[in-house]
């Protein structure tokens, strides 16, 4: 999903568990996804549009 051009990004550190990490790594290979991050990010998004009123804006 493209970014607004004003919207900024925040570093943020995660532990996952290996094997989460790897089934990512391959989702990245596969092409699903350019990165690792974007991975993160459509998982957040779905997770807040599932669970937050405010989320349609994201």
């Amino acid at each position: 999903m493209p970014r607004k051009n004003s919207e900024r990004m925040v570093i943020i550190s995660l532990h996952v568990p290996k094997q989460m990490l790897n089934d990512i790594e391959d989702l990245v290979k596969k092409g699903l996804y350019p990165h690792r991050s974007e991975v993160f990010r459509e998982a957040l998004r779905q997770y807040l549009a599932r669970y937050s009123n405010g989320a349609q804006n994201i």
